[in-house]
Formats: C-alpha cells, sequence, structure tokens
C-alpha cells in the first residue's frame, strides 16, 4: 500500500538521490533510521503531513508493521538522505563511498537521524528483513499466519511503544 500523497509521489520521481545521474528517489525503497522517525510519530499522532495519502490520517498506528533490517542487508548501492528525500535542499549519502558507514552529520546532528530515509535501490528482498514488529497480538497472530502462508519465517513481536502516540 502506498501512503504517500500524489503530491509527494510526483516530487520522488522529479528528485535525484545525489548526483545528477543518479535515479530518481522514487525508485528507491524508503526506510526509517530509527523507529521513532518524524514521520512515523505524524503518522502514530494521527497529524496531518502533506507527504502522506489523506487515509494515512484515519488509520491507527496499529494497522502497520514495522520491518526492521540492517544496513548490510541493503548493499552498498544504498543511499541516506539527510532528511526528506523529497526535498531538494536534502544532502545525499552513497555507503559505498562512505565505506559503508552512516554519514557523520547523523551522529553529530541529533534532530538529523529523526527526518533521515534510508534509500534501497529498486526493491529489499522480505528474507533480509529478521523481525517484524506489530502493536498487538491480535496482529502478531494474523501477520505470522499471513507470512507463513507466504514460506516466511521471521520473527514477529509485539512492541507496543512503537506504536503509541507520541
Amino acid at each position: 500500500m502506498d501512503i504517500s500523497s500524489a503530491d509527494n509521489r510526483e516530487l520522488r520521481r522529479e528528485v535525484r538521490a545525489g548526483s545528477e545521474r543518479a535515479a530518481p528517489v522514487s525508485a528507491f525503497v524508503p526506510f526509517f533510521l530509527v523507529p521513532n522517525a518524524s514521520l512515523w510519530e505524524r503518522i502514530r499522532d494521527s497529524e496531518s503531513d502533506l507527504r502522506l495519502a489523506e487515509t494515512v490520517h484515519t488509520m491507527p498506528a496499529a494497522d502497520f508493521v514495522i520491518l526492521v533490517s540492517t544496513v548490510r542487508a541493503a548493499g552498498e548501492s544504498a543511499v541516506v538522505a539527510d532528511g526528506d528525500a523529497a526535498d531538494p535542499a536534502t544532502r545525499f549519502s552513497e555507503l559505498a563511498e562512505s565505506g559503508g558507514r552512516m554519514p557523520r552529520r547523523l551522529h553529530e546532528e541529533e534532530h538529523v537521524v529523526f527526518d533521515a530515509e534510508f534509500l534501497v535501490p529498486e526493491s529489499f528482498a522480505f528474507d533480509a528483513v529478521t523481525l517484524v514488529g506489530v502493536a498487538n497480538d491480535k496482529v502478531r497472530s494474523d501477520v505470522r499466519a499471513l507470512l507463513n502462508e507466504h514460506g516466511y519465517t521471521q520473527k514477529v513481536s509485539v512492541y507496543p511503544p512503537w506504536f503509541q502516540p507520541s
């Protein structure tokens, strides 16, 4: 399900993830770097955000799951955006250029990590997901059944703080 607004999708098609030769942001799978990322907190708090489709504002956070993986699983072609990747002022860093390390500014400027995006080119294999975080036991049961139906064995954990309003 695409939770982006039409305007946000258009911006992500226009903005390049780095240099002029880089792919558009829309060619990447976006991830947050922290479970309390700014945009996720807006979703949890049912706050309006122009980047989100209107339907998202009415959905409870428990309707979502959080997929957890590692930077290593994304590969060196992943890109880190130090803010909203659709914002022309955002700076991009390719992992390959930084030796697989996060840009120093994500560690030095505390607020940056909450707005940053981790961009994986084209697709991200579900096999690389190590944990699926859910809001409650009912959702855990539903997600486990769905995963089993498709042959996946990822751990599914209930972690309510990730889904509660901030």
